[in-house]
This record gives structure tokens, C-alpha cells and sequence, in this order.
């Protein structure tokens, strides 16, 4: 993971790096660590304007840290399609209930 994030920052080539990051979280055993990869990666989902990556980001914060990642999860719940088929925004409805 760590090479594919440094290739895709020396290339610019940074679409994928909200999910690596967000893939790395779950290597994290400390729940500190954890939560500051979920967040580095859902802050560069938004600047990057990748709805999904941000919602994957969101889902994993809420289930890691609960009620305080309940706002940054309904922001990026309404970014996306509503008539989406996507399992992520099942998950989201789910969670959000």
C-alpha cells in the first residue's frame, strides 16, 4: 500500500489515494491511528470530489468511532445518488436508522 501511494504522489497520479489510505486504516491495530487514516482519507475524498471514497471513509469512521462521525457520515451519504444501487448507501441507510 505504501508503494502504491508514493508511486501515484510522484506521478500526480493520485486518484486512488482516499481508498489506500482508507485500506491502511484497517492495518492499524491503535484506534487513534486508525481514526486519523479515516480521516486523512475523508478529507482528501471531498478535496478531491470522489463521493464514494468519501462515503467508504465515512461508513468505516462511524462504525470505528460512532456518534462523533455521524455528521461527516450524513454529508456523505447526501452527496451521493439516492437511486443508487450501491451496497454502500445500503450500509449507510442501515447505519444512519
Amino acid at each position: 500500500m505504501e508503494e502504491a501511494i508514493a508511486l501515484g504522489r510522484s506521478t500526480e497520479m493520485c486518484f486512488y489515494e482516499a481508498e489506500l489510505l482508507r485500506l491502511r486504516a484497517h492495518t492499524q491495530d491503535d484506534p487513534a491511528t486508525r481514526s486519523s487514516e479515516l480521516a486523512a482519507a475523508l478529507d482528501l475524498a471531498r478535496r478531491q470530489g470522489t463521493p464514494l471514497y468519501e462515503l467508504r471513509a465515512a461508513l468505516d469512521d462511524f462504525e470505528l468511532r460512532g456518534g462523533p462521525a455521524r455528521q461527516a457520515l450524513v454529508e456523505a451519504f447526501n452527496r451521493m445518488p439516492t437511486d443508487s444501487p450501491l451496497p454502500e448507501l445500503a450500509r449507510a441507510r442501515r447505519m444512519l436508522a
